[in-house]
Protein backbone atom coordinates (compact mmCIF):
# COMPACT_ATOMS: atom_id res chain seq x y z
CA UNK A 1 0.00 0.00 0.00
CA UNK A 2 2.89 2.20 0.63
CA UNK A 3 4.41 1.84 -2.81
CA UNK A 4 1.08 2.41 -4.73
CA UNK A 5 0.87 5.41 -2.72
CA UNK A 6 4.47 6.76 -3.57
CA UNK A 7 3.51 5.85 -7.32
CA UNK A 8 0.13 7.71 -6.97
CA UNK A 9 2.46 10.86 -5.74
CA UNK A 10 5.22 10.85 -8.16
CA UNK A 11 8.04 8.45 -6.72
CA UNK A 12 10.01 6.55 -9.01
CA UNK A 13 11.94 3.45 -7.75
CA UNK A 14 15.28 2.40 -9.03
CA UNK A 15 15.68 -0.75 -11.23
CA UNK A 16 17.77 -3.50 -9.52
CA UNK A 17 20.80 -4.62 -11.08
CA UNK A 18 20.28 -7.81 -12.61
CA UNK A 19 23.38 -9.41 -10.15
CA UNK A 20 20.78 -8.20 -7.39
CA UNK A 21 17.91 -9.32 -9.39
CA UNK A 22 19.67 -12.95 -9.45
CA UNK A 23 20.23 -13.47 -6.10
CA UNK A 24 16.31 -12.05 -5.04
CA UNK A 25 15.14 -14.81 -7.80
CA UNK A 26 17.21 -17.30 -5.97
CA UNK A 27 15.75 -16.34 -2.72
CA UNK A 28 12.53 -15.61 -3.09
CA UNK A 29 9.54 -18.32 -4.26
CA UNK A 30 8.32 -18.67 -7.72
CA UNK A 31 5.34 -16.42 -7.49
CA UNK A 32 7.22 -13.73 -6.38
CA UNK A 33 8.45 -10.94 -8.83
CA UNK A 34 11.80 -9.59 -7.88
CA UNK A 35 11.55 -5.80 -8.81
CA UNK A 36 11.35 -2.91 -6.79
CA UNK A 37 9.28 -2.15 -4.56
CA UNK A 38 9.58 -5.89 -3.57
CA UNK A 39 7.06 -7.69 -2.37
CA UNK A 40 8.83 -10.74 -0.54
CA UNK A 41 5.47 -12.58 0.60
CA UNK A 42 4.40 -13.56 3.08
CA UNK A 43 6.26 -17.01 3.40
CA UNK A 44 9.01 -15.43 4.03
CA UNK A 45 8.07 -14.07 7.07
CA UNK A 46 8.25 -17.35 8.39
CA UNK A 47 11.68 -17.84 7.18
CA UNK A 48 14.01 -15.24 9.08
CA UNK A 49 17.07 -16.33 7.44
CA UNK A 50 15.83 -16.09 3.58
CA UNK A 51 14.26 -12.30 4.82
CA UNK A 52 17.54 -11.44 6.32
CA UNK A 53 19.45 -12.81 2.70
CA UNK A 54 16.96 -11.13 1.13
CA UNK A 55 17.37 -7.71 2.77
CA UNK A 56 21.66 -8.07 2.52
CA UNK A 57 21.11 -8.75 -0.99
CA UNK A 58 19.40 -5.37 -1.62
CA UNK A 59 21.47 -3.06 0.95
CA UNK A 60 24.64 -4.64 -0.48
CA UNK A 61 24.94 -3.11 -3.59
CA UNK A 62 23.32 0.18 -2.40
CA UNK A 63 21.02 0.64 -5.13
CA UNK A 64 18.54 1.85 -2.91
CA UNK A 65 17.89 3.74 0.51
CA UNK A 66 15.41 3.94 3.00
Amino acid sequence: MCADTGTLLGLQYPDFAPETMDKLKALLPDYATPANPLDMSASLAHDGEKYTAVIQAIIDKREVSA
